[in-house]
């Protein structure tokens, strides 16, 4: 399949669309299963790719992402790709569109995937050349903090973007399954396609169409600068001065991630 060699098309492309979609379509929309589809894992695996199935859409938790896939900014998100998938296959790129879908697991984090079996009934579906995103929500609580899956679902779906429109398209979506900080230094390659995601995860929360979970999502960047202010100094002096015990610089673990987001949210 023939690939892009510059990054030029992203750009033409994303600006198009993102003009037209955060412009005109902000109203909350029903979900459309044939376009934003929920996965469950089978821990089986098919040819080194995942095995997975469709969720019940009367699952608790289902019920609420898909709410969330129709009310807040993850709407959006998967109107943009679709409109990308059918550039791709206008350009011949592409066969056909497929659904949006979403892998809710137990690993923590969100991942892009690319390539997996769908088992339907008692038969097998090759979506081997199929991308998805995978995020953990177990519980039925709401996503209206700061780094929720309403942020968080549009950035991961922005490397699916990448991977889908990159002349590295091959190997785009394996490198981001790691963790990339704001402030890491990494590769070129690495580094754009974290920094082009973090665009959508921010966009998610300017162009969040529920004012209540927008708000609450404002407050709690406030809080979260406030719960981090005092662990920061320390931290960098546990790296800055030799002989310190470095106790914050071990206890980062139950507060950086807080940190992580107030950075991409203000420093991107």
């Amino acid at each position: 399949m023939k690939r892009f060699t510059l990054f030029f098309p992203i750009w033409i492309l994303v600006y198009t669309v993102v003009q037209f979609q955060f412009t005109n379509q902000l109203s909350a929309q029903t979900s459309d299963s044939r376009k934003f589809v929920i996965l469950g894992p089978t821990d089986s695996l098919v040819n080194d790719l995942a095995v997975l199935r469709k969720k019940p859409s009367d699952d608790t938790v289902c019920e609420v992402v898909y709410d969330l896939a129709a009310t807040s900014s993850m709407n959006l998100s998967v109107k943009l790709y679709e409109r990308i998938q059918y550039f791709l296959v206008n350009t011949g790129e592409q066969d056909q569109t497929e659904p949006a879908y979403l892998l809710l697991s137990q690993h923590q984090g969100g991942f892009p995937r690319h390539g997996f079996y769908l088992l339907q009934g008692d038969s097998l579906i090759d979506k081997s050349h199929v991308s998805y995103v995978e995020l953990v929500k177990n519980n039925p609580g709401p996503e209206d903090h700061l780094g929720s899956m309403t942020q968080m679902y549009p950035h991961e779906l922005g490397h699916v973007y990448y991977h889908l429109l990159t002349a590295d398209s091959d190997s785009a979506a394996p490198g981001t399954t790691d963790i990339h900080y704001v402030t890491l230094v990494t590769d070129f390659g690495t580094a754009f396609n974290e920094g082009f995601a973090i665009h959508f995860e921010n966009m998610a929360r300017m162009f969040e169409p529920d004012p209540e979970r927008k708000e609450k999502v404002l407050s709690d960047v406030i809080l979260k600068k406030e719960k981090t202010e005092k662990r920061r100094g320390p931290f960098r002096r546990d790296f800055t001065f030799p002989g310190r015990i470095g106790f914050y610089r071990a206890s980062m673990v139950f507060w950086y991630q807080d940190f992580e987001d107030i950075k991409r949210f203000e420093w991107v």
